[in-house]
């Protein structure tokens, strides 16, 4: 199945949980700002280019090696430099490329546009930067990589009338359940009060990534397990056959950060 590109915990839910947990005050305003601007060009995904800062599978990597460059930066008395290409004196940036084959000039002036941003700047503002794209990313994991298995109609699971094959079904994220059952993000998976324990643990791995830089700690990783307690959200929807009864059923993730 595709992983999700395009959709986002609202865009201002991030600095607000930057700033709840560990990040508040002037100090980290430039911080908070990044943590938004992940999510609009040339940071944010588009047809030809995403670096990207949300909803990838591997979400969680990508974000502790960005956490690292941040901190590299902090650590500096110059301006980092960077490269989505192995160059002398410049940090190969390259884990955060994808690449449209259809229209590779595009892709260059995304790229460019991005490497603008963030080169040329002093190392402070410079980390201040990338640990805000690097928390961005790290909290989408909890808002749209958990898996989901979704059951619907007035008796009971029927996964061929919904259209998706038994592989397919089990393989379904979040991001895609709500155009299935036919609700707007807003309702399903930008909401913060359906499936809490994304929101709560978004916030508990935010605060303790603010523990790890005010001791200027590296992040060796970060990981995530489902819990192995099967959980449920219940809803009913009116879809094109007619109003059934649909359930979300999904497992917690847990995470470990070293």
């Amino acid at each position: 199945m595709k992983f999700d590109f395009d959709n986002l915990w609202s865009t201002t839910t991030h600095p607000k949980i930057c700033s709840k947990n560990g990040f508040g005050g002037r100090e980290y305003k430039l911080l908070r700002k990044f943590s938004k601007k992940a999510d609009k060009y040339p940071c944010g995904s588009n047809a030809y280019y995403s670096a990207p800062f949300h909803a990838r599978e591997n979400a969680l990597q990508i974000g502790a090696r960005l956490y690292n460059l941040a901190l590299k930066a902090k650590r500096s008395d110059t301006p980092l430099r960077f490269s989505f290409k192995s160059e002398d004196n410049k940090i190969n940036i390259s884990f955060l490329k994808y690449i449209n084959k259809t229209d590779s000039e595009k892709t260059e002036k995304a790229q460019s546009g991005f490497l603008r941003i963030i080169d040329n700047k002093n190392p402070k503002i410079q980390a201040d930067m990338l640990l805000g794209l690097s928390l961005h990313i790290i909290q989408d994991f909890f808002a749209h990589v958990a898996r989901v298995d979704l059951y619907g109609s007035k008796e009971g699971f029927y996964p061929d009338e919904l259209c998706l094959t038994e592989r397919e079904y089990h393989k379904l994220k979040a991001f895609e359940a709500d155009e299935i059952i036919g609700l707007r993000n807003s309702q399903f998976e930008d909401n913060i009060r359906v499936m809490e324990w994304r929101y709560r643990e978004t916030c508990n791995i935010t605060r303790a990534i603010s523990e790890k830089w005010k001791s200027d700690s590296p992040i060796m990783s970060i990981t995530a397990e489902e819990t192995g307690e099967l959980k449920f959200y219940k809803r009913i929807k009116k879809s094109l056959r007619g109003k059934f009864y649909w359930t979300v059923c999904y497992y917690e993730y847990k995470w470990k950060i070293i």
